[in-house]
């Protein structure tokens, strides 16, 4: 008997259970309150267009990657982190100068047909180029004709002969060297000039340095020995020129640097067109307009990058209700701005570079600050620049060695690859760890900055969109960065959520023709969620609709 009550009452409670599923599952199938599912494994999809619009990671080979154990990195250190650039979702590198120079930083051009032997030899430059095209990765140079080197054969040249000629003239068939640069005769040394220690009563053009006296290109002789080396590297496989100091080829003389840009761009995409040229214009956004009448593919976007940049200041400034508003609205105005002047411009995004101090000590070394900004600067329209070690937050601030600290690939900073850093680095602090502590960690900025840069490659879109403010998901909350994208026949929805708190929207199908959250960036385990036309956002969260 107590057998059968103990089958009787498994049965009793085996019913109960099924008739709990049966009317939990009729509620929850119609149920309002239902939330849709969003996927939480993220889908690594690469449908990246070889194109402009790519993502670029900036090196600077002295503090990147040692491969020999003198401090200094090296071609060979890179090489052996290719698959790390790669693993990162990047499409190209700049490499910041790597030429015969002087100096550590190698802006002082000594011979432009040379690697610099502290970074390796042509063989080496060869071996990275190969290694390069197996990876899909382009190579942009840093191209300097701005100036040179005072220990550049034609300078020295030009002034052993200015120290001939006495009060003469100088003649340049004799020797045409004297044209490549801006020497004058004067008793006067204003600033930006020197006198030539050969002849003192002549003076030169160096508005950066003495050691680094500045090109005349004006001069037809000056324009075809910089075509001859652009070809040179051009066909060692070179795919694109950083092209540093554009708004000084001509002092104070817009018009005339705006032609000398054109010039050099016009003859490197004569040679092919897809060849891709970014220019250094670091002015108000005013003057980069001025710069987009040339045919230059892109200007460095001092607008919204750097410290005081659109997405810095907006980024830090989320506490008053509107900045989400300002960064969407400021984004778009910044795009068709561009727009407007050249049809096909190709904003040049970025937050850091070698000059301007680490983007995470602008943001306050804020985990979800940094986080957001990066995530707003990899998903705009454009082709984005990625400083080395940004994406791990590293720090650097004060004189120009210090922001360009050795990459931090480990605590250990004798362990392999480890670099010394420039003569007098003075050690940064890097508040998110090396890349070894980070690697492994979902939550990491490291990890972040990768998940960015695949969605960005997932979705073609992200790049190339022409985009718009979504004013009725802003008007709802001025804490949100809501921008709408559409690229040929496919359109696509970003929103960020510039606060420190939770935010629900709702977000119209009809209008920006999606079916659901299709990726999204977070800063912590706080996941997005979306019940039919509601989606609510993590704090400094961001959703892409589609």
């Amino acid at each position: 008997m107590v057998h059968n009550k103990r089958i009787s009452r498994f049965f009793a409670l085996f019913l109960a259970g099924i008739m709990a599923a049966m009317m939990l599952a009729g509620c929850t199938s119609s149920s309002k309150d239902t939330k849709d599912a969003i996927s939480t494994e993220f889908v690594d999809e690469d449908n990246r267009i070889d194109d402009k619009y790519g993502t670029c990671y900036q090196v600077f080979l002295y503090s990147f990657c040692d491969s020999d154990g003198d401090g200094i990195g090296d071609i060979q250190g890179l090489i052996s982190k290719l698959d790390y650039i790669q693993d990162m979702g990047f499409s190209s590198i700049w490499l910041l100068p790597f030429t015969k120079s002087t100096t550590y930083h190698k802006y002082d051009v000594v011979d432009y047909y040379t690697i610099d032997p502290q970074y390796g030899t042509m063989d080496d430059f060869d071996a990275l180029v190969k290694a390069c095209d197996e990876r899909g990765l382009d190579i942009y140079m840093d191209f300097v004709i701005n100036h040179t080197s005072s220990k550049n054969e034609w300078f020295k040249e030009a002034c052993d002969y200015l120290g001939t000629i006495g009060d003469g003239e100088p003649d340049t068939s004799v020797c045409p060297y004297v044209d490549y640069y801006n020497f004058k005769k004067s008793d006067k040394v204003p600033s930006g000039w020197k006198k030539v220690s050969s002849n003192p009563s002549w003076i030169y053009e160096c508005v950066f340095w003495a050691q680094m006296p500045d090109l005349n290109l004006s001069s037809k002789a000056v324009r075809t020995e910089i075509e001859k080396i652009a070809k040179f590297w051009i066909d060692k496989g070179i795919s694109g020129f950083r092209l540093d100091a554009a708004l000084h080829y001509f002092e104070a003389d817009n018009p005339d640097s705006i032609e000398a840009l054109s010039w050099f761009c016009d003859y490197v995409h004569g040679i092919n067109p897809d060849i891709y040229c970014v220019a250094e214009v670091w002015d108000n956004f005013n003057t980069i307009k001025q710069f987009y009448q040339s045919s230059c593919d892109s200007m460095f976007d001092f607008t919204l990058g750097n410290q005081d940049g659109v997405i810095v200041k907006g980024v830090n400034n989320n506490s008053d209700n509107v900045s989400g508003a300002k960064m969407a609205e400021n984004i778009v105005n910044v795009y068709n701005e561009i727009k407007s002047v050249n049809e096909n411009a190709i904003d040049g995004v970025f937050l850091s570079n070698h000059d301007t101090g680490r983007a995470a000590g602008f943001l306050l070394r804020k985990d979800e600050r940094v986080k957001l900004a990066a995530g707003i600067q990899i998903l705009t329209t454009g082709n984005v620049f990625v400083y080395y070690g940004d994406e791990l937050g590293m720090g650097g601030s004060g004189k120009d060695e210090n922001k360009r600290a050795p990459m931090y690939w480990s605590d250990d900073e004798n362990a392999d690859g480890m670099t010394a850093g420039p003569p007098s680095y003075e050690p940064q602090t890097h508040s998110f760890g090396s890349y070894e502590t980070q690697k492994d960690d979902d939550n990491s900025v490291y990890n972040y900055y990768r998940k960015a840069i695949h969605i960005r490659n997932k979705y073609p879109e992200i790049g190339r969109g022409i985009p718009s403010v979504m004013n009725d998901v802003t008007e709802q909350n001025g804490n949100l960065c809501a921008i709408h994208k559409t690229y040929n026949d496919s359109e696509i929805s970003l929103i960020y959520n510039d606060s420190d708190a939770a935010v629900t929207v709702t977000v119209s199908k009809d209008t920006y023709k999606y079916e659901t959250v299709v990726d999204y960036l977070v800063v912590n385990e706080e996941l997005p969620q979306i019940k039919g036309e509601e989606i609510t956002i993590p704090a400094y969260g961001c959703v892409i609709l589609k």
